[in-house]
């Protein structure tokens, strides 16, 4: 990898890790490459050619991916889980709408990889509101 890539690579570790709300104690530079690399076996395997995917796609995937493998170990609660945070000052609910079923990270990489499998894509919305 060149310099150029493997700053790509750390904004996407960055950005991905900020997202799930964990510190680098809890994944590791060398463990986002090393699940980023497990990742790119299981699209293979389940037959998507990496070169038809965009950046945003690889991306959503490497999310769920690791929020999947971070939940399993324990690290991270599913954000349906998560009914209120304290910020300081500010306090914060979190709804999610009825027609989302739950889907936790898991699940939701396996609708994403069957959707770009399949050529079909949905969006499924979510509200956060701040009083």
């Amino acid at each position: 990898m060149s310099n150029s890539e493997t700053d790509g690579f750390k904004a996407i570790y960055t950005n991905i890790k900020n997202l799930l709300g964990v510190s680098e104690v809890d994944l590791s530079f060398d463990m986002f490459k090393v699940q980023a690399n497990l990742l790119e076996m299981i699209i293979e395997t389940r037959g998507i050619n990496l070169n038809t995917l965009n950046v945003n796609q690889l991306s959503l995937l490497l999310f769920y991916h690791l929020g999947c493998h971070l939940k399993r170990c324990g690290v991270i609660n599913e954000f349906v889980q998560i009914k209120k945070e304290k910020l300081g000052e500010l306090e914060i609910d979190y709804y999610q709408q009825e027609n989302c079923n739950g889907l936790d990270y898991c699940s939701s990489f396996e609708n994403l990889i069957t959707q770009i499998k399949s050529g079909t894509f949905s969006f499924k919305t979510y509200s956060i509101g701040v009083v």
